[in-house]
């Protein structure tokens, strides 16, 4: 949940720490949402399967409000 409004982030990592597509980016009003990765990189490539990592931020008024990396794995 997202406690007020903020700027977000939300983008895949791989195991060297490439950001390989960012799902969602911009001003979030407070709340719950959910987002679906496809498997795919930015220009649109199917990624393999594998372990990656999700990084999430939100700022708000110049500071870190959320921040998290979670562990996912691809599944093909």
């Amino acid at each position: 949940d997202l406690p007020r409004r903020a700027e977000i982030e939300l983008s895949i990592y791989d195991l060297a720490g490439r950001k390989l597509v960012t799902l969602d980016r911009g001003a979030r009003e407070p709340g719950r949402y959910s987002i679906r990765w496809n498997g795919r990189d930015e220009k649109g490539h199917r990624l393999p399967a594998g372990v990656y990592f999700c990084d999430f931020r939100a700022e708000a008024e110049g500071q870190t409000i959320a921040r998290f990396t979670r562990k996912i794995i691809l599944v093909r």
